[in-house]
């Protein structure tokens, strides 16, 4: 047990939780993100920078 007397699965219940939690915000961000970016880069001609911006953003969010 741990120091204030909870189980070890109650809290990596909470750790998963939490986790999920981060994920989904991030998945959020990351649409908008996108969504935004891609707009705005097909408007004012700026496509290379903003896929080379969305692979840095995947490559930190998938490793």
């Amino acid at each position: 047990m741990t120091q204030n007397e909870r189980d070890h699965p109650d809290i990596l219940l909470q750790i998963v939780a939490v986790r999920k939690a981060l994920d989904n915000t991030a998945e959020i961000i990351f649409s908008d993100f996108i969504e935004g970016c891609i707009i705005n880069a097909v408007h004012e001609g700026y496509e290379k920078e903003v896929i080379k911006d969305i692979k840095k953003t995947l490559d930190h969010y998938i490793c």
